[in-house]
């Protein structure tokens, strides 16, 4: 006999994956924004875009430069990483 709760299980059930979350989330919502994507969607997407790429979008979008350079913090960071 298998050492157990003493009664028999029925159902075995799969735990939920967590909430994905990026260490930008200014670019993640640009990212967003741009191309219309959900978050897991745009997390993925943020992996293979370039950073001159993601500035781009945030002068396309109109944001303001003080957005930019915050922006560009978060870059510079997720190069750290």
């Amino acid at each position: 006999m298998i050492s157990g709760p003493g009664k028999i299980k029925r159902y075995n059930w799969m735990k939920a994956k967590g909430k994905k979350t990026s260490s930008t989330p200014k670019c993640l919502e640009l990212v967003k924004e741009i191309y219309g994507y959900n978050t897991s969607d745009a997390i993925d997407a943020l992996k293979i875009l370039k950073d001159s790429d993601i500035l781009s979008y945030a002068e396309y979008l109109g944001r303001q430069p003080s957005e930019i350079k915050e922006i560009q913090k978060e870059l510079n960071n997720r190069l750290a990483e």
